[in-house]
């Protein structure tokens, strides 16, 4: 379910930043949302199970939305 909104609310942030040609957006969340988005960006299968990225405490990730 977890996976589910976040991917949900990832493809409506996006198809909205693009409609309206944003190139830059600063999103605040945890790791495990920026996992999710890595994923999905990267066309990787998500697994809670298992940990793809490693990602900092505190960190800018940049992600380029394709």
């Amino acid at each position: 379910m977890f996976y589910n909104r976040i991917k949900s609310a990832w493809m409506n942030l996006k198809s909205e930043m693009l409609k309206k040609s944003v190139e830059n957006v600063a999103l605040v969340t945890h790791g495990g949302v920026i996992e999710i988005i890595l994923c999905l960006e990267n066309g990787i299968e998500f697994s809670n199970k298992e940990k793809r990225f490693s990602t900092p405490a505190a960190a800018l990730i940049p992600v380029e939305i394709k």
